[in-house]
């Protein structure tokens, strides 16, 4: 069905009146019932195709199942009844071949069962000759622990007696231990005054270059745990010869408070210490000691700047906890109107922990950020930090 060629037929048979069809639409007047006329035979055209169309389907339709019915039907159906003569005739084979292959296998299944039960029976004998051998050797020992009880129950009242001599050996060596351990963490102490001392008690003293005294107070239960107690400015009368006054030292109101707050928190760390046993008595002493001194020494050098630096103060940060923030001015001979400013943030671990450094210029003329690059490099850890940074300002300075 070639629609191209009925088109093309129906436009040469009618080229008249598609002329005439063509000229009116063209016109104003008569396009609008031109347009309806062109829709009406459009659809016209249409239902006439569609009619043919379905009559060409049935034909073919009609043609395909003729076939079907006379040529391959019968085909097919030949072929099924072949298979199924095929597969009967393979069942029948296969019961007359496996009927004495089953006869066979349950013979070799028979024998196979025969003979492990022959050899499961030599097992049990075996086993059954083993366990003979064992009771008979279970007989001769308990023979043997028969004898051998009499010999406990004798040994049974000397264990007893060891028991009980062993008991008081502990309790003498913990005594023992106790006063080693107290004798050994003082016995070596240059720093630290002995105030007091017993068998469940030791007392100290450090021996600082403050106004302020660190003291330590160890004591001993009878199960040998030791509880600490560190304290500012608790001495007794009888220790206050043995302190030396030379080794005092005048500090500067702010550095004495500086040491006060830093004092105050070593005994705060200290009294949170857990002591399991009196032996480590020495390393808390030792702890105490390095801290303590340390401390004493970053009050020496702050106290030192201060003298130094007429235009400096040191105070507690607001910011940061538990630190302080040294400030000072300095100005240059030629640049009298401009003042560096240079703040130096004190860590609470110092000298091990690095200084942070914040430099202002109050008029812009000093180069902060190349002064600021230079003092990084030496404000690293160290005791005299604080120090190199308070030089190296005043050479740039200059």
């Amino acid at each position: 069905f070639d629609v191209d060629a009925d088109y093309n037929a129906i436009v040469e048979q009618n080229e008249d009146i598609l002329r005439l069809i063509q000229e009116r639409l063209r016109s104003a007047e008569d396009a609008s019932g031109m347009m309806k006329m062109m829709n009406e035979l459009a659809k016209a055209v249409n239902a006439t195709i569609d009619v043919e169309w379905n009559e060409w389907l049935s034909q073919v339709a009609e043609v395909y199942n003729q076939e079907l019915s006379n040529a391959i039907l019968p085909v097919v159906e030949n072929e099924l009844a072949a298979i199924a003569d095929k597969a009967a005739m393979i069942d029948k084979n296969r019961e007359q071949v496996a009927l004495p292959m089953l006869i066979r296998s349950a013979r070799r299944e028979t024998r196979k069962n025969l003979l492990r039960a022959k050899a499961e029976v030599a097992t049990f004998h075996d086993e059954v000759s083993e366990l003979e051998a064992e009771l008979e050797e279970a007989e001769r020992q308990l023979k043997k622990v028969q004898s051998s009880q009499q010999k406990i129950s004798q040994l049974s009242k000397s264990v007893e007696s060891a028991h009980d001599l062993h008991f008081k050996e502990r309790s003498n060596r913990q005594t023992a231990d106790s006063s080693y351990f107290k004798f050994f963490s003082i016995e070596k102490l240059h720093n630290w005054v002995l105030t007091g001392s017993s068998n469940s008690a030791l007392s100290l003293v450090f021996r600082g270059a403050s106004s302020s005294q660190l003291t330590l107070s160890f004591s001993i239960t009878d199960t040998l745990v030791v509880t600490l107690d560190a304290s500012m400015n608790k001495v007794p009368r009888s220790a206050q010869s043995f302190l030396s006054e030379s080794r005092k030292k005048k500090f500067h109101p702010a550095v004495t408070g500086f040491l006060s707050k830093k004092m105050s928190l070593l005994c705060e760390d200290l009294k949170n210490m857990r002591l399991l046993s009196p032996s480590e008595i020495p390393s808390v002493i030792h702890f105490a000691e390095l801290r303590a001194a340390r401390i004493e020494e970053a009050a020496k050098e702050i106290d030192t700047i201060l003298k130094r630096c007429r235009d400096s103060f040191l105070q507690p940060s607001d910011t940061l906890k538990h630190e302080y923030e040294f400030t000072a001015f300095f100005k240059n001979s030629s640049r009298k109107r401009d003042r560096l400013r240079v703040t130096l943030t004190i860590a609470d671990c110092y000298p091990f922990a690095p200084l942070d450094l914040h430099l202002q210029s109050s008029s812009n003329q000093f180069d902060t950020d190349s002064m600021n690059r230079r003092l990084r490099k030496i404000a690293k850890p160290g005791f005299g930090a604080l120090t190199r940074v308070i030089d190296a300002v005043h050479a740039l300075v200059r």
